[in-house]
């Protein structure tokens, strides 16, 4: 009777396991989604092209939010710019694996770093995130690229 009990819970910890991990093997098939943007100083903004003396800006900082349109949830985020003026955000919720683009999020600059480089240029906002790439099991989104103009023009 002994032996019975025994192959019992033996069964039900095997039984448990094999729920549990297949749990876990299910949820890796949705991808999670990293939001990338770049950040820049447009010293000749009246140009077509970026001038050489236009850079990307390191320490500006973005906020990335995205409203849950069937909840009340909210999701808010700033960061800074890399030395190389890109930012990155991982968003709270995983996303199907053929989605092309993520809408009710935007991106919009909060500050740059550059005091001579700080007045916010009219692309200041991004409410669509386009899919820019896939790499292990996330979904690279872009935000695209945001610019700050000198506060002194010539």
């Amino acid at each position: 009777m002994c032996w019975f009990w025994m192959i019992l819970v033996f069964l039900g910890l095997v039984f448990c396991n094999l729920s549990a991990s297949e749990g876990r093997h299910i949820s890796s098939h949705h991808p999670t989604a990293l939001v990338v943007g770049k950040v820049f100083c447009d010293v000749c903004h009246y140009h077509q092209d970026l001038s050489k003396a236009s850079h990307f800006i390191s320490g500006a900082i973005v906020a990335v939010e995205c409203a849950n349109s069937g909840k009340n949830s909210r999701f808010y985020q700033e960061v800074k710019t890399n030395m190389n003026g890109e930012f990155s955000v991982h968003l709270p919720f995983n996303v199907d694996k053929h989605v092309k683009h993520v809408i009710g999020c935007s991106a919009r600059l909060i500050s740059s770093s550059e005091p001579q480089c700080a007045e916010a240029s009219t692309t200041t906002t991004s409410s669509s995130f386009q899919l820019k790439s896939k790499k292990k099991g996330t979904h690279i989104f872009s935000a695209g690229f945001f610019t700050f103009k000198p506060v002194n023009q010539p």
